[in-house]
C-alpha cells in the first residue's frame, strides 16, 4: 500500500472530499463546477503520466480491470492537459485519484449542461466539445 506523502493528500484519499463550499457561505455552483473539472484534468494528467497511456491504454494501466476501463483510460486523455512529468506519481495512487475526479465531476455535469453549454463552452472540454458526455458515461460505467 502507499503511503501518501502529506496529510492533506490522505486526507482526500480516505474521504473523497472533493472541491466544495465552506461553512456558511454561498454555493457558487459555477464556480464550484469549473474547479471540479479543473481537478478532473489535474487527475487524468497525474493518471496518464504515471501509467505510461499517452497515445492509448498501456498494457500495465490500472483502469484496464476495471468495466468501462478503456473509457475511463479514453477520458484521461481527452482531458489531460500539458505533458507534465512532476505530476507523476505511483500508477495505483493516480488511478485512484483519477476515478474519485470522475466521480466528483460527474456531480457537476447538470450545472455545466445549464450555465456553460448555453454559451458555447463546457468545463470538461477545452474546446467546443461536449466533454460532459464523456465524464458521465465512465462514471455510469465505472462507479459503483
Amino acid at each position: 500500500m502507499h503511503v501518501s506523502p502529506s496529510t492533506a493528500e490522505w486526507l482526500l484519499e480516505i474521504s473523497g472530499l472533493t472541491v466544495g463550499t465552506h461553512g456558511d457561505a454561498p454555493q457558487d455552483i459555477v464556480g464550484q463546477g469549473m474547479a471540479l473539472a479543473a481537478q478532473l484534468r489535474r487527475a487524468a494528467t497525474g493518471h496518464v503520466m504515471a501509467d505510461g497511456c499517452l497515445t492509448g491504454p498501456s498494457s500495465t494501466c490500472r483502469l484496464r480491470e476495471l468495466d468501462g476501463g478503456e473509457a475511463a483510460c479514453r477520458l484521461a486523455r481527452e482531458v489531460a492537459t500539458a505533458d507534465d512529468s512532476s505530476l507523476a506519481t505511483d500508477p495505483d495512487r493516480s488511478a485512484h485519484l483519477f476515478m474519485q475526479a470522475v466521480r466528483a465531476a460527474a456531480t457537476a455535469v447538470f450545472h455545466c449542461r445549464r450555465h456553460a453549454h448555453p454559451a458555447g463552452d463546457c468545463w470538461f472540454s477545452g474546446n467546443a466539445t461536449d466533454g460532459c458526455a464523456s465524464v458521465l458515461a465512465v462514471a455510469h460505467r465505472v462507479i459503483a
